[in-house]
């Protein structure tokens, strides 16, 4: 943290757990400020980013998101205060490429991978499934009965914008901007494979 220059990747965490009602309560985030998919979506649309996400190569705050692609890097977790989201970043490395003996150090034209550490616990050990899960289920709802803060209209548990999203998308249809549109159609005439997945809008 307080470097110009790319050194860590957005190294995303995830977690799940078990509920009674929820069914699952999933949590995918990268730990920088935003994925850098997103810096993409905003660059596609031609929109500028928010404050606090990028420096450019020269390590200066910058809104532009064709700075980011020109040497710039993300803020980790916390943008200029992200001291945290970068101990956390800096983890997941550790972690994830370091003992899985991938990504790290970059060796020139080597292409990476996703190094990955897969952790998983038998609740059992600890308590009852069903006492876990009902638990869990509880505690969603004590979070979602506190009182609204000015400017929002609802309290989400991890994962539950998503998983309706998802639920809205598999109804309606995935909006895609132009200009990725255009590189998955550049792609399927570059291989010669539109007859193998049908008509394309």
């Amino acid at each position: 943290f307080g470097g110009s220059k790319r050194r860590l990747g957005t190294n995303p965490i995830a977690l799940t757990i078990p509920a009674e009602k929820e069914g699952v309560i999933s949590s995918d985030f990268a730990t920088s400020v935003a994925a850098e998919g997103k810096v993409r979506v905003y660059r596609a649309r031609g929109h500028r980013l928010p404050d606090g996400w990028i420096l450019d190569k020269e390590g200066r705050p910058s809104n532009d998101p064709n700075d980011f692609y020109a040497g710039g890097t993300l803020l980790p977790v916390g943008g200029s205060v992200g001291h945290k989201g970068f101990c956390l970043a800096f983890m997941t490395d550790v972690f994830g490429s370091l003992l899985s003996r991938d990504c790290f150090p970059a060796k020139p034209g080597k292409q990476l991978s996703n190094g990955s550490l897969i952790l998983v616990i038998d609740i059992e050990r600890f308590a009852p499934l069903a006492d876990v899960k009902s638990e869990v289920s509880q505690m969603v709802q004590f979070v979602k009965d506190t009182p609204l803060a000015q400017g929002f209209d609802n309290i989400f548990h991890p994962g539950e914008k998503e998983a309706k999203n998802r639920r809205e998308r598999i109804k309606t249809g995935v909006d895609i901007e132009e200009d990725t549109w255009n590189q998955v159609m550049n792609l399927v005439q570059e291989h010669k494979i539109g007859s193998k997945i049908g008509s394309l809008p």
